[in-house]
């Protein structure tokens, strides 16, 4: 069970460090420090085995709720109740210590949830496995890839048997097949009743996992109830202010929405027609293509391109990788270029962001993942609802009579 009841949280900016002195003065501090309120009067609560997805913009106090659910800091004003055994997946590596290795760090975490020697040697085959790590499992956190780091934070968060499963914006971690892995341990877990808190701008996801959503705005509750009605009244409201660019186009220097160890990097991707013509618009069926540009540090052996285009609600409509393509690059070691064409592209109309990554061979290290940077728009002619057109056909017959015909072109 969690309950939440009238929770704000207060943070007080100071304009210099050493003014953060008269923080230890309730009568000074107003003086030289700037109050923000992350959250105002937040209430909610969850039943046994329930699961609640979180949706806001970014900076609305999504993080700043899951951290004082966990523990991490205390409210300015209300309570919080959380009862049963709370595991949590909050940001790269917390919890982590960078110069023990990956099965020690498993037996420091377990030990951390109150777990016994008998009981870590119970858990810890099924975290390794579930983490896919393979030998990488006994060498130091420290010489993990980001992806590496998340695989292991998720395998010990859904492994060690929760009653309240709480996780900030991790389910895109590693690659679709690990992706794939995770949602259907979260599945498993709901069915067992374990209680599920949620932050991702994948509404679509949220909306398969979750019996409730709750929309954050500035730190206040704009709704909270059935996922379908509150996924709509949130994306209405990002057309009504203009603000899904705020959310899902970001700059790439931005390190939420940038990532990697920058062996290789992604310095220029652009969209363009056949003819190589600079684009932001693109019609239901024509073509697009892809160019991305890049650059080495040093050589690196089987590189994997990845892509992922995503609604502008945020939901996935296709992702796909050049290794999975049977595209093989034995390796790159200078700067060159790779190039998607679509020979008609079936999205139909809306706003479309796009995500380009360079990964290794094994997608365990991402080089440069640019999440959501990129975006273009899609018109449509035809009468159709959805995200894609997909190709179909007609036949017709009624006694004598026999029709056949295209619906949209092959």
């Amino acid at each position: 069970m969690v309950k939440v009841e009238n929770l704000t949280k207060t943070f007080w900016i100071y304009r210099k460090q050493l003014y953060r002195l008269f923080g230890f003065f309730p009568s000074l501090k107003e003086k030289f420090a700037l109050p923000f309120t992350a959250l105002e009067d937040v209430s909610f609560s969850l039943k046994d085995g329930a699961q609640l997805g979180i949706i806001g913009r970014n900076g609305s106090g999504k993080s700043t709720l899951l951290r004082l659910i966990c523990g991490i800091g205390s409210p300015t004003k209300g309570t919080i109740k959380v009862v049963g055994r709370t595991t949590a997946l909050l940001e790269l590596g917390a919890g982590f210590h960078p110069e023990l290795t990956g099965m020690e760090n498993i037996s420091l975490s377990c030990t951390l949830l109150g777990f016994s020697q008998d009981e870590i040697d119970d858990v810890k085959g099924d975290i390794v496995e579930f983490s896919g790590l393979g030998d990488f499992i006994d060498r130091e956190i420290k010489t993990y890839s980001t992806g590496m780091v998340m695989r292991l934070g998720f395998a010990v968060s859904v492994m060690v048997k929760p009653k309240v499963l709480i996780i900030d914006e991790a389910l895109s971690v590693g690659d679709q097949a690990f992706q794939n892995k995770c949602i259907k341990r979260l599945k498993e877990m709901i069915k067992e009743g374990v209680t599920v808190i949620v932050v991702s701008h994948s509404v679509g996801t949220l909306q398969q996992l979750c019996t409730e959503i709750l929309w954050l705005e500035q730190g206040r509750v704009m709704g909270m109830g059935e996922p379908k009605k509150i996924i709509q009244e949130y994306v209405r409201f990002l057309e009504n202010k203009n603000s899904a660019q705020i959310d899902f186009t970001k700059d790439a220097e931005n390190p939420h929405s940038r990532y990697g160890s920058f062996v290789t990097t992604i310095d220029k991707v652009s969209l363009t027609g056949l003819s190589g013509d600079s684009r932001e618009r693109f019609e239901t069926g024509e073509p697009m293509v892809i160019h991305v540009e890049f650059s080495v540090k040093r050589p690196v052996p089987n590189p994997t391109f990845a892509f992922a285009i995503h609604s502008s609600a945020g939901e996935c409509v296709t992702g796909f990788n050049s290794r999975a393509d049977n595209f093989f690059i034995d390796s790159i070691t200078q700067k060159g270029e790779i190039i998607v064409e679509f020979p008609q592209l079936r999205l139909l109309s809306g706003k479309y962001f796009l995500t380009v990554a360079i990964f290794d061979e094994k997608s365990f290290e991402a080089f440069d993942y640019h999440d959501q940077i990129y975006s273009f728009e899609v018109e449509q002619t035809a009468h159709e609802a959805g995200f894609i057109s997909l190709p179909r056909r007609y036949r017709f017959s009624s006694g004598s009579v026999s029709l056949s015909g295209d619906g949209a072109p092959w």
